[in-house]
């Protein structure tokens, strides 16, 4: 990919299946059924992932959303708040805005060059895409949460 750091920070960005699919197909290296294949090239393999979605795209989406979800609830602990209890903040933003405070109070609404991300993000959240044009592309995806 031309530019995988810029890629990657989109797909991090998006807020929805449609807004990944479509960062998906505007990226010929991630729209080419060619570049892709079946975990263990079995398709049957759900056993494998842990239940993730059978569908490349979702289970994409899916593992970037885990990475949130999983460092929330690492910062609710640490502050002594049940994620699940009353104190529990009652949505995703809310527990964005309470536990991470980015400064625009929206993770989506970050820029690669955002202070907050060059600070938080890479000592929480890590994507790491390898390969090159010739290969398929392997995403690698660590937190730091729960």
């Amino acid at each position: 990919m031309k530019n995988s750091y810029e890629t990657c920070m989109k797909l991090l960005r998006a807020e929805s299946e449609a807004e990944v699919i479509k960062i998906i197909e505007d990226t010929p290296e991630m729209a080419d059924e060619e570049n892709w294949e079946y975990l263990g090239r079995n398709s049957q393999n759900n056993s494998l992932v842990s239940a993730q979605a059978a569908n490349s795209i979702k289970a994409l989406t899916e593992l970037m959303t885990n990475m949130v979800d999983a460092t929330l609830l690492k910062e609710a602990h640490k502050k002594g708040i049940n994620p699940r209890g009353n104190e529990a903040p009652p949505n995703m933003h809310a527990a964005v805005d309470e536990f991470i405070h980015p400064a625009t109070g929206r993770l989506s609404q970050l820029g690669s060059n955002d202070a907050w991300v060059k600070e938080y993000a890479p000592h929480h959240l890590v994507v790491a895409i390898s390969g090159d044009e010739t290969r398929k592309p392997c995403f690698t995806m660590v937190d730091r949460g729960e």
